[in-house]
């Protein structure tokens, strides 16, 4: 890589980092739009059990969508690899969207009306999950100055 094309490189993946994530943040509000649009079965009875392990699966999909990304980022500046931040991101990402999609199941399966807590919580962790343009410095290649 060539030191004097580093800041545009850094750029121009951040803003490929800010589109990808915008696209996965806005496919969480996709989902819950969809439940505003759709109807459900009106013989559908609560089941508390189904959406309590739903939302334990969600919760430990965000934590651990979390968890995977601070180790792609590691990772990263490690080996002082922008890629590995990109991928980390796209992980995190998708991990994070199952507990959207359980939400979705959660809508359509139970008469939880609850339903809406799912995709709050996967907002959160896409939150969380934010690109930021200094992981992409950190994981830079780093010219020794002396």
């Amino acid at each position: 890589m060539n030191p004097t094309n580093q800041p545009a490189t850094i750029d121009a993946r951040h803003r490929i980092l800010m589109t990808l994530w915008f696209a996965l943040f806005t496919s969480i509000g996709l989902f819950f739009l969809l439940t505003l649009l759709t109807t459900r079965n009106d013989s559908i009875t609560p089941n508390n059990t189904v959406t309590l392990a739903l939302l334990l699966v969600a919760v430990t999909a965000v934590i651990a969508s979390y968890l995977i990304k601070q180790r792609f980022l590691a990772q990263a500046i490690a080996k002082q690899d922008m890629l590995l931040v990109q991928q980390g991101l796209i992980v995190a990402a998708a991990i994070n969207e199952v507990a959207a999609m359980l939400g979705l199941l959660d809508y359509f399966l139970t008469a939880n009306r609850y339903y809406y807590v799912f995709f709050i919580m996967a907002a959160i962790g896409a939150l969380l999950n934010f690109p930021r343009r200094d992981h992409l410095l950190a994981a830079s290649y780093k010219k020794d100055l002396n």
